[in-house]
């Protein structure tokens, strides 16, 4: 029996992947917030020593509001942790900065 990857979420060996529409969702911004925004404070962090206090006001100087920041920080956070796929793009995007 021949199996048509094209419509499942199996490989060959039989391991389930994560769907395409998944990772979309798992991709898409958080209250406005992107990906690349998350990761672009992140790498700014590094200019003030690693101080997680001060993301606020660098989400701020890039336009997102404090209380949208700590709203869309928290998902971000969860998604890197719990997600390996949002995790690499995570690192792709702030490799790229």
């Amino acid at each position: 029996m021949s199996h048509d990857l094209t419509h499942t979420n199996e490989d060959p060996a039989g391991a389930t992947r994560p769907g395409p529409s998944r990772v979309r969702r798992q991709l898409a911004p958080v209250h406005g917030v992107t990906l690349d925004q998350y990761a672009e404070v992140a790498k700014r962090l590094a200019s003030h020593g690693y101080d997680p206090a001060t993301t606020g006001d660098i989400a701020e100087e890039l336009g997102i509001p404090p209380a949208v920041w700590k709203r869309a920080r928290a998902e971000w956070d969860r998604r890197l942790v719990s997600d390996p796929e949002v995790a690499a793009e995570f690192s792709r995007s702030y490799k790229s900065r």
